[in-house]
C-alpha cells in the first residue's frame, strides 16, 4: 500500500496532490467517511455547537425534536 503522494509520483509518474490522495473532499464525496466538509475551523465549531444543542443533556431528557 502506498502512503505518500511523493511515493506515488515516483512509482506511477503521476502528479497527485495531498488533497486528491486523502483530503476532506475525497472522504466526503468518494469514500463516505466524512458527512460534512467546512471551509475553516470556526465554521466547523459553530456547526458542532448547533448540533450539540440538538442532543439531550442526558438520558432522562427527551430530544426536543
Amino acid at each position: 500500500m502506498l502512503y505518500s503522494w511523493d511515493i506515488i509520483k515516483k512509482v506511477t509518474y503521476e502528479q497527485v496532490s495531498k488533497e486528491e490522495l486523502g483530503g476532506a473532499t475525497v472522504h466526503a464525496a468518494k469514500t463516505g467517511i466524512a458527512d460534512l466538509v467546512f471551509n475553516n475551523e470556526i465554521e466547523a465549531l459553530l456547526q458542532i455547537r448547533k448540533f450539540m444543542q440538538f442532543i439531550p443533556s442526558n438520558y432522562i431528557y427527551k430530544c426536543m425534536y
